[in-house]
């Protein structure tokens, strides 16, 4: 029964020799045992250099002297096989009433590397979220009124001094309205959207239509929002208000980025 576990499985008697070891054992570290090797001897063929293989007889030791018997002592090892390969290993030990120790042995060294693999994605994905929360907080904070729209031209952000030049209480209201109903020429709005999705960027004075109805003068800055893939996924407009006698609504220009 023993010799058909999945696991590898070794007994060291009181003397610290193997007294059994299935065929399991033998194929995950490449190496045979017998009763002449004790578990030290047969433990440091398994480790690259002294320095691992006596820190992990010190930890095999500190876990034996801290245990009492039927306690399940795991440890988790980093070891090299015969054929140079490098595994890691989880390994259970347990104290019989007879003093012999029971040790079954399971090669994890693809859940390891899953593992590695998983904490660096988790890693990189914290810090995507860090670097947009930062974005999020400056285009927020800043006091110039930030719109950011999907490439069909409905607007998915407000910041606050958006919502307060244009007169809305609530962001709500705002979002997924089509960004050239704030404007009191809606085609030219439509153009721009189309000529900034396209690439493009533009910069002008436009007249743009408050919640309830009065107009006012902005310097309107449109960019795209590019993906790393180098598509443009949406567009970001900036709007600073201009004193009255500044406005002059005709004057645009279109440029490539």
């Amino acid at each position: 029964m023993l010799d058909a576990s999945p696991f590898g499985i070794a007994l060291i008697d009181h003397e610290r020799r193997f007294c059994y070891c299935n065929r399991r054992f033998s194929e995950i570290f490449g190496y045979e045992t017998g009763r002449a090797v004790t578990a030290t001897e047969w433990v440091r063929q398994i480790f690259a250099d002294d320095s691992d293989w006596q820190e992990a007889v010190a930890a095999w030791r500190s876990d034996l002297e801290r245990s009492a018997p039927g306690q399940i002592r795991p440890r988790t090892f980093v070891v090299r096989s015969r054929d140079g390969a490098k595994k890691t290993i989880l390994s259970r030990a347990v104290t019989l009433p007879d003093g012999t120790e029971y040790v079954t042995c399971e090669d994890i060294t693809e859940e390891a590397r899953a593992y590695r693999l998983l904490v660096a994605d988790i890693a990189d994905l914290r810090r995507q979220e860090q670097e947009l929360l930062i974005k999020d907080r400056a285009i927020a904070s800043t006091r110039r009124a930030v719109a950011l729209l999907a490439p069909d031209g409905v607007v998915t952000y407000a910041n606050a001094a958006y919502l307060a030049l244009w007169g809305y209480p609530a962001a709500v209201e705002v979002q997924g309205s089509p960004f050239s109903g704030f404007w009191e020429h809606p085609d030219k709005i439509r153009m721009i959207i189309r000529a900034v999705i396209g690439g493009g960027a533009w910069h002008g004075e436009l007249v743009g239509l408050r919640k309830d109805g009065t107009r006012f003068t902005v310097d309107l800055l449109g960019t795209p929002i590019v993906a790393e893939s180098g598509r443009v996924i949406g567009m970001m407009a900036a709007a600073t208000r201009l004193p009255k006698e500044q406005g002059k609504p005709e004057k645009t220009r279109i440029a490539p980025t």
